[in-house]
């Protein structure tokens, strides 16, 4: 109850595009969760896991219900300030029907997506059994590619999710009066921003895949680290164009895509996965990812008219990757040898993002007016 009123009020404010009430709640919530499992743990391990493991539920607990109590006295404010205070504008059964055409999709898009993605994570060491491995190196292949580099992969994305997650109100906004200008304008600069971070996290983990998962995991993961780097402007670019068609009230879309997706890598699993091994799941999703995204695309081409710009949004991008990584690669080895494995990779990712946005803005890609561009702007008169 108090999770889900709670993730109501988070996304009242997010439809005010008001992110810093949500912000502060989920910071709030992780502090509390910790205190309270740090001050709890210490007196309930010593009697056994299962009072471990209580307290750890207790941290949940009482993070959630107090980050329930910020939101809500933060909604009860917010009504009060701005005046929203005045009698519903629709009927219930009219808000029902509203909120059931974009909620269906959404929630059948979860539940279809849970259950392939269970579907997929059992088949996937079965068949690399089939390819020859045994059951313990299967789950230890298996172990590497979704525990250890997958969240590296996916670490900006966070970043992108939350721009993807303020766009749906901003785009949703636009699209209501009909602002085919300023939903065009919105969704070039973020599809910009996208792809410039999805490329040059791709050279970062191509460039320094070896140092990662060695300093980080103390395992050599670098081929799945390099494969799955080059998957990172296709994800990066799903997880904003997911926002974009969100916004423009395209949940069913999504949902066709979703399933399109998990059909594709399912039948890699089965059909390549025996023959190339865990090659074969990575080129499944690769695929995948790319072909919802070109269908993504050309779906918000139709509806926005906006012109896709391959020079900025792709060229000018890879180029500066490719002589970032190509630069560093030659002076690497003395930053590392200096300054050991932890600072010289902390370096290295400094100085490889020092000349990266260097070079995307000498060649003309991207300018402090395109930040200023995606960034909502709030106006309740």
């Amino acid at each position: 109850m108090v999770i889900v009123v709670g993730s109501c009020i988070r996304g009242y404010f997010m439809g005010l595009q008001e992110t810093v009430i949500p912000a502060i709640s989920q910071v709030f919530e992780q502090c509390v969760r910790m205190a309270v499992i740090y001050l709890l743990v210490a007196s309930m391990l010593p009697r056994g896991l299962a009072y471990a493991t209580a307290a750890a539920m207790c941290g949940i607990f009482a993070g959630e219900v107090l980050s329930f109590v910020f939101v809500l006295l933060s909604y009860k404010g917010y009504k009060v300030k701005w005046g929203f205070l005045k009698k519903p504008t629709l009927s219930s059964s009219q808000t029902l029907h509203m909120l059931s055409v974009m909620a269906l999709p959404l929630t059948l898009n979860r539940i279809s997506g849970s259950l392939l993605s269970a579907f997929e994570n059992i088949m996937l060491p079965r068949k690399l059994q089939d390819f020859g491995m045994t059951n313990s190196e299967a789950l230890s292949e298996f172990g590497k590619i979704t525990g250890m580099a997958m969240p590296l992969v996916q670490f900006l994305s966070a970043l992108l999710v939350s721009l993807s997650i303020s766009l749906v109100p901003a785009v949703s906004e636009a699209m209501t009066v009909k602002n085919w200008s300023k939903i065009s304008n919105t969704v070039s600069k973020v599809m910009l921003f996208t792809t410039i971070t999805g490329i040059g996290s791709a050279g970062v983990f191509i460039l320094l895949a070896n140092e990662l998962g060695e300093i980080i995991y103390n395992q050599n993961i670098a081929h799945i680290l390099i494969l799955l780097g080059l998957m990172c402007p296709f994800m990066y670019m799903q997880t904003t164009l997911s926002g974009i068609l969100n916004g423009l009230g395209e949940q069913m879309f999504i949902f066709r895509n979703a399933l399109i997706s998990s059909a594709i890598s399912i039948a890699f699993i089965v059909l390549a996965v025996p023959r190339l091994g865990l090659n074969g799941y990575i080129l499944g999703s690769f695929a995948g990812l790319a072909i919802i995204c070109v269908l993504s695309l050309n779906k918000i081409k139709a509806v926005t008219r906006i012109e896709v710009n391959i020079a900025d949004w792709f060229v000018k991008p890879i180029l500066s990757s490719v002589l970032t990584v190509l630069s560093v690669n030659l002076f690497k080895g003395y930053i590392f040898s200096a300054a050991g494995s932890v600072m010289g990779l902390a370096a290295t990712l400094f100085i490889s993002g020092i000349i990266y946005m260097s070079l995307i803005v000498i060649t003309g890609c991207f300018s402090i007016e395109d930040i200023k561009a995606i960034l909502p702007k709030k106006d309740y008169n």
